[in-house]
């Protein structure tokens, strides 16, 4: 179930490391990767303790879909139309959950952790602002109270974005005030992963229309088609025909690759759903079997090693088919020509720097976030065999980087 995540890193490579720091940490960080059987499928709708929303988020609804789409559905159950404000340095997927959901983007500065710039929030006014969406990057939370009281002041939701967050972050801290709702995400390169998806999450039902978030009640309803999957192949065979079924309706829609879907507007959305609502019930009986005492090491690690950066560095072994992103690069133009001259565009995989790209503006705190931060193409669209390739080549260029120091 849980990879080994105590490795020696002498002799390893420290990326971007300052010439006056010489803390060496003795474990590497892994995905976590939590499992579930089949017979925890086959059970899980007769179990009465069967996990759920309320213990692990605080939550009242939840569905099991990519974390784009998820927020699509969020905004959409909002039934509120309008301005949503998103951090300048965030994912371009997230800009494009924002306009499939009928809304408008606007974008406030960050601050050194990526975080928005809580300052730059309060000089601006966002007349018919509908949502504000704070995300967690690189595990670094954001300022809850104010967030809670800034949204509360302007009639708008508060959701966050939890797709790169470590363990306190997803079970810990999730106490009062809470956000409106979040998304979580467990793909590739994530501090939990499950290997794909995500999460939706709704905490206050009054603010949405929940007739269609399918709830942990609406999850053991379902459960026989998990069971089905179970006796077939385990869950693969859920995932599988979800995809299968996906894939023919974006044909029909020609649908775009990265662009994100709400699938309530689709034909076949009961099937569509049923899948997603089994799924979300597997995550949970996966998160149940997580080794809160690795997580709690694990989150540690996370936060000193990526969540500052005057500290940050990520590690590239041999047997990390997906290391912890991103990486943190001193001359980060040299390794990009480098990748580009093997062949690896990088930009042309992942862009963070959305709020420029949308925008055509010039946010100073998302540039000097973007010049130190590499992001590697570890997502859910990149092959295990271009994984392997971009990280052999990763390690070419640390050993014969004349900046990079060995710990």
């Amino acid at each position: 179930m849980l990879a080994d995540s105590t490795r020696s890193c002498s002799g390893g490579n420290r990326i971007g490391a300052r010439s006056n720091q010489d803390t060496c940490f003795s474990d590497m960080i892994l995905r976590y990767k939590p499992s579930v059987s089949c017979l925890d499928v086959l059970l899980g709708p007769f179990q009465r303790n069967n996990p759920g929303v309320p213990e692990y988020f605080n939550g009242t609804a939840s569905w099991h879909a990519s974390a784009s789409n998820a927020l699509v559905d969020i905004l959409l159950r909002s039934k509120r139309t309008g301005k949503v404000m998103l951090p300048s340095y965030t994912c371009d997927r997230v800009v494009r959950a924002v306009l499939a959901a009928d809304c408008e983007p606007v974008f406030c500065d960050v601050d050194e952790l990526g975080r928005m710039n809580i300052q730059a929030v309060e000089d601006n006014e966002y007349t018919g602002l509908v949502a504000v969406v704070a995300s967690h990057m690189f595990g670094a939370p954001p300022d809850r109270s104010f967030f809670r009281q800034f949204c509360d002041r302007n009639n708008a939701l508060y959701i966050e974005d939890c797709a790169i967050a470590s363990y306190e972050q997803l079970f810990e801290s999730m106490s009062s005030p809470v956000p409106d709702a979040c998304v979580y995400s467990f793909g590739k390169g994530k501090p939990i992963s499950l290997g794909f998806g995500g999460l939706g999450v709704i905490k206050h039902n009054d603010k949405f229309t929940v007739r269609d978030v399918y709830s942990e009640r609406s999850y053991k309803n379902l459960s026989l088609v998990g069971g089905l999957g179970a006796i077939f192949g385990y869950t693969s065979v859920i995932w599988k025909l979800r995809i299968f079924l996906e894939s023919h309706i974006k044909k029909l829609i020609g649908y775009k690759p990265g662009q994100a879907i709400n699938f309530d507007r689709l034909p076949l959305i009961l099937v569509s759903r049923s899948m997603q609502s089994c799924l979300s019930g597997l995550v949970f009986r996966a998160l149940d079997k997580t080794d809160v005492k690795h997580l709690r090491k694990l989150s540690s690690l996370y936060r000193k090693r990526l969540g500052y950066l005057g500290e940050a560095w990520s590690e590239v072994m041999e047997k990390d088919t997906a290391p912890f992103y991103p990486l943190v690069v001193e001359d980060r133009q040299s390794l990009y020509t480098y990748l580009l001259r093997k062949g690896i565009n990088v930009a042309s995989y992942f862009a963070y720097s959305a709020g420029a790209e949308y925008t055509g503006k010039s946010y100073s705190g998302s540039e000097r976030l973007a010049e130190r931060i590499l992001l590697l193409p570890l997502h859910d669209g990149v092959s295990e065999e271009m994984v392997k390739k971009i990280c052999r080549l990763v390690r070419e260029w640390v050993s014969t980087h004349e900046d990079v120091s060995a710990c």
